[in-house]
């Protein structure tokens, strides 16, 4: 262990301590089923109150829909290197899977610090991440919180994190697409959705079982992305590409008040 993960790993225990004895409880976090509830419990909260949570608890205030997406960016990075130092920290016994991970999380943070200090319409915002399975990603470019127009790719077949990458070279083409068509001043947003476990090409992908699991998810993604959203109602579209549009067509028999579109194979 270097010196450097064994101060970080302290950090994390002295923060969660000092959280505690400043009256934070994790039991006052919301579950996470009601966007609109997580919202207002945030919006109670002072700034001193969400920098403990934030520091504390970042996996779960980084998977709260209906949070400000700097908010949640902020929660889901500081997870990620939670679980970058955690891989460092046993790199010599990793197995397969986490190498897996470890590689494509680290290819994943080089990514977004990337944007960090460029133009605000291209930085991105980490809105979620998981490691099972084949992995997972919720990325978005440019603030979805006040965007006039946001847009949810939902990838489909074959898609993992180890291809991630593709997936956000593609939201940067209909930004700027939309961009050039809109009103002076009106921000787009455009949000790579992959979140749900997107099926392989074997037998999987000729059945509703993927898009079924993932649907609840997505509808309270865009929940999410409603409640959070500041000023006049936005426009929000899902767009399914291949296996995705299953997943999406799924989502809109939930979610009624959002605009789905899906693309060929």
């Amino acid at each position: 262990m270097s010196n450097r993960d064994a101060r970080t790993l302290r950090a994390r225990d002295d923060v969660a301590r000092v959280a505690e004895s400043a009256g934070i409880d994790p039991k006052d976090i919301p579950d996470g089923k009601n966007p609109q509830q997580s919202k207002a419990w945030w919006a109670g909260l002072d700034d001193e109150k969400r920098q403990f949570y934030l520091a504390a608890y970042p996996d779960r205030i980084g998977a709260l829909d209906g949070l400000p997406a700097p908010a949640r960016d902020e929660a889901n990075r500081s997870a990620l290197d939670l679980r970058l130092n955690d891989y460092a920290l046993r790199e010599g016994s990793l197995g397969y899977h986490d190498r897996y991970n470890h590689r494509n999380l680290t290819t994943l943070k080089e990514r977004l610090e990337k944007t960090d200090s460029g133009s605000p319409d291209k930085r991105m915002y980490l809105l979620g991440f998981g490691t099972e399975k084949d992995g997972r990603a919720v990325v978005v470019l440019g603030n979805p919180d006040t965007a006039r127009h946001t847009a949810v790719l939902v990838p489909g077949t074959d898609n993992q994190l180890d291809n991630y990458g593709g997936q956000l070279n593609r939201i940067d083409k209909p930004q700027n697409a939309a961009a050039n068509s809109t009103a002076p001043g009106e921000g787009v947003s455009v949000i790579s959705w992959m979140d749900y476990d997107a099926p392989e090409i074997d037998g999987s992908v000729t059945t509703q079982g993927r898009a079924r699991a993932g649907a609840d998810d997505l509808r309270d993604f865009t929940h999410g992305l409603r409640a959070a959203h500041e000023g006049e109602r936005g426009h929000l579209t899902v767009i399914g590409h291949s296996y995705g549009s299953a997943a999406t067509g799924t989502t809109a028999a939930r979610a009624s008040t959002t605009r789905v579109a899906s693309l060929p194979v």
